[in-house]
């Protein structure tokens, strides 16, 4: 039995043949790997998404108790 794996030129064609089909794949990549470093070393979106959430969530409750006293109050 052979090993489980993959060549280096297999993928090595199949990635020439993509960059061929889809040249926007060569801005892409270099791009989704900035991305990542920067998330990664200088903040983390995974801090930052649950806290905007609670925010707008907040901010949400916040909008619709004004309505609702404004409902009850002046009965429109």
């Amino acid at each position: 039995m052979g090993k489980a794996g993959f060549k280096v030129e297999d993928v090595l064609e199949v990635f020439k043949h993509l960059l061929e089909e889809k040249p926007s794949f060569a801005f892409l990549i270099p791009l989704i790997l900035v991305c990542w470093g920067i998330e990664k070393w200088v903040f983390s979106f995974s801090n930052w998404v649950p806290l905007v959430v609670a925010i707008w969530a907040t901010f949400q409750a916040s909008l619709f108790a004004i309505f609702l006293s404004s409902v009850i109050c002046f009965g429109w």
